[in-house]
């Protein structure tokens, strides 16, 4: 997956990681977010709006 400027996109690690289970996020653009399982870079990103990005961050904050 490729940022608007067609970068590589960068992967940071959830600050919240405990162990073996954790995700990774990354700025797609200043509309979208990617998550995706850190273990398997490989694996299926899922992609979220900026406003559902934040309905989710806020959720789990809770």
């Amino acid at each position: 997956m490729h940022g608007d400027r067609d970068e590589p996109v960068k992967w940071r690690k959830s600050s919240y990681t405990e162990g073996e289970s954790c995700v990774e996020v990354a700025t797609f653009d200043d509309r979208a977010m990617g998550v995706r399982d850190s273990k398997l870079a490989a694996s299926p990103v899922i992609p979220l709006r900026a406003r559902a990005w934040a309905a989710l961050v806020a959720e789990l904050r809770e």
